[in-house]
Formats: C-alpha cells, sequence, structure tokens
C-alpha cells in the first residue's frame, strides 16, 4: 500500500497488485517496463491518484480497480472480489489464498 507498493514494484514478480502505489523513491533502481499482469487499486479522487495512474504505466498489461475509500485499502466486497479474482487468475487457477 502506498509507499510500500511504490517498492514492491521494483520486485522482479510474475504479477504485481498494487494499492494506491505512489512512485519509488528517486535513487531505487528502475526497470523500463514490467512483464505479466498488474492490477492497480486506487481512489481516483485520492490526492495520489496521478501517481497510481504513473506507477501503472510502468506494466505491459495493467488493470484497474476504480475505488472510493480515498487514500486507504478498501474493504468493500466488490473490491475484495475483483481483487480476489485478478489473483487467482495471475496465479494460474484458483486457489487457497488464507494464511492457514
Amino acid at each position: 500500500f502506498s509507499q510500500g507498493a511504490g517498492v514492491g514494484v521494483l520486485v522482479d514478480a510474475k504479477w504485481h497488485v498494487c494499492f494506491s502505489a505512489v512512485l519509488p523513491p528517486p535513487d531505487a533502481p528502475r526497470r523500463e517496463v514490467r512483464d505479466g499482469p498488474s492490477l492497480h487499486c486506487f481512489d481516483p479522487d485520492e490526492e495520489h491518484a496521478a501517481a497510481c495512474e504513473h506507477v501503472s504505466s510502468d506494466f505491459v498489461q495493467p488493470e484497474w480497480v476504480a475505488h472510493c475509500s480515498g487514500h486507504a485499502v478498501p474493504t468493500d466486497a466488490e473490491t475484495i472480489g475483483l481483487v480476489a479474482r485478478f489473483m487467482e487468475t495471475a496465479a494460474g487457477g484458483k486457489r487457497d489464498l488464507r494464511r492457514t
């Protein structure tokens, strides 16, 4: 979330889920374009929306989920369902994503 998501996009991963991701620190190593699917979840009216959009432009296959919770991780059922479906697809099929 936020700055943590901004650093998380620097991780070489098969897919990414970013909640209100802001730009990584300026001295962080940058990769050009990130392959693989990515989901960018943010409120288009939050003060960091432009940064969230900028972060998503660094991905080849960005998808977006808009919510209306401000600069926060949304907790509504609809958004949670969309994020869960994205994760299931990105992970290669339905999996139990809960911690045990």
